[in-house]
């Protein structure tokens, strides 16, 4: 298992409602699963740590795209799926002209960023070394559901 699947595994199984399912054993190895994953994704994530002066300048960044993007009649943002945007081409020209000005200045530290940020997603492509408990597919309930089946097949062995 990839470090990127340990990440995307720990997440389908936070998100996942598995209220219901039943076997002590299937039981066992997720409450093992999450405990493990869970441990090894807050390492993975405790290990793209950016200057504080990036996280500042990524703050300000996010002030002034906040300040163009899409509002509804509140003034709150509009999300589309999980995304803001700016829909409006004139707000998208004073948006991007105000970002061109804000970065002059801040190569650097726009470069040492993506240095983080390119180690951070190699660093999820390597194997990971944790051992996950797996589950005989004879193990899953007939009721299951599909989201719970997703979240679980990382663990589960079709013999």
């Amino acid at each position: 298992m990839k470090n990127i699947q340990v990440l995307e595994s720990y997440s389908k199984l936070e998100q996942a409602n598995l209220k219901g399912i039943s076997g002590s054993k299937l039981n066992y190895a997720i409450l093992c699963n999450k405990a493990l994953l869970k441990t090894e994704a807050e390492a993975l994530q405790a290990s793209r740590v950016y200057a504080p002066e990036f996280i500042k300048y990524d703050e300000d960044v996010r002030k002034i795209f906040d300040k163009y993007a899409d509002k509804d009649a509140n003034g709150d943002k509009i999300t589309y799926g999980n995304q803001h945007k700016i829909s409006n081409v004139e707000y998208l020209q004073k948006y991007n002209f105000e970002i061109l000005e804000f970065n002059k200045g801040k190569e650097e530290l726009i470069a040492a960023a993506g240095i983080v940020d390119n180690e951070f997603l190699a660093h999820l492509e390597e194997e990971s070394t944790i051992e996950i408990k797996t589950v005989s597919i004879s193990l899953i309930p007939e009721t299951i559901t599909i989201e719970q089946l997703d979240a679980l097949m990382f663990m589960v062995t079709n013999d």
